[in-house]
């Protein structure tokens, strides 16, 4: 069997998002944090949050 990969060309911000939906099984995302996965990001990623509202990786 042979795998053949191909780039798609431009990918922007709101590929990503409907991407991360797609392969996550969830409603597409506008913004960077969604509220409704703070304990995903807090508890099971072990992510803090910043004064700026940033998340330090």
């Amino acid at each position: 069997m042979t795998i053949t990969y191909e780039w798609r060309g431009g990918f922007d911000n709101a590929d990503v998002n409907a991407l991360h939906a797609e392969g996550f099984g969830h409603r597409v995302l506008d913004v960077d944090f969604d509220d409704e996965l703070r304990p995903f990001y807090f508890e099971a990623c072990g992510f803090r949050p910043t004064p700026a509202g940033l998340i330090a990786l």
